[in-house]
């Protein structure tokens, strides 16, 4: 019966302290960071890249995207630039049965008919 896989680990400070050259194909962890690298049996550790899913932690790091460029998510100065034209409070659209509909208050794009059962 083959015993559990175990991969070479240790701290990103001491991979960088020890900088070893990783046989081809062998992988290395850092605890820490939970990145991983993998060896080509010829460079040193600070040379090899670390592998996908790491994850980036700043856009800059992305070609061709700033940290701001999601454009499905609205600033705050959008939000308040896009909603402006509401007025507190805002009348929330409901049916509470079958035959009353509440009005729709502010909410110009619907109308009282507007609901469908």
């Amino acid at each position: 019966m083959a015993g559990p896989i175990q991969f070479r680990r240790g701290t990103a400070a001491a991979w960088s302290l020890a900088n070893p050259i990783l046989k081809a194909g062998e992988m290395g962890l850092e605890t820490d960071t939970r990145k991983v690298k993998f060896g080509d049996g010829t460079s040193r550790w600070a040379a090899l890249d670390y592998s996908g899913g790491g994850g980036v932690e700043d856009h800059g790091a992305l070609t061709g995207l700033a940290d701001d460029d999601h454009p499905q998510y609205l600033t705050e100065a959008e939000g308040d630039a896009a909603y402006s034209d509401i007025t507190e409070p805002v009348a929330v659209a409901h049916r509470d049965d079958t035959t009353n509909v509440h009005d729709h208050g502010q909410l110009a794009v619907l109308a009282d008919g507007d609901h469908t059962a």
